[in-house]
């Protein structure tokens, strides 16, 4: 499906190929699409490559996540900011939204 669009180059590589991956990631492509439940998962997609964008697809629902890259200010407002974009979709620079804590399971 995607290698039919104009202008996308797509490259597939058994995930259960460890040096197919390895030198899949070395040409640095900038979108990676990952089935979930693979022996490779989209965090470690993400640790080993610089890709902008990394979706991860479950073949078995209609859902997709994407994992985008972004680079953000150290700064702790600046980081708190982009965190409160995050989790709350709203703008950057509003510092007013309260952060709330993640539930833990069990």
């Amino acid at each position: 499906m995607l290698a039919a669009e104009p202008g996308v180059i797509v490259t597939a590589v058994d995930i259960a190929e460890p040096d197919a991956v390895t030198a899949a990631l070395a040409c640095e492509p900038e979108v990676i699409v990952v089935e979930e439940g693979g022996a490779v998962d989209a965090a470690d997609i993400v640790r080993r490559s610089h890709a902008s964008l990394v979706l991860d697809v479950d073949i078995t629902t209609t859902r997709a996540w994407t994992i985008r890259r972004e680079s953000l200010s150290t700064r702790p407002d600046d980081f708190l900011a982009a965190i409160r974009a995050a989790v709350g979709g709203i703008h950057r620079g509003d510092t007013d939204l309260p952060l709330q804590p993640a539930a833990i399971p069990g």
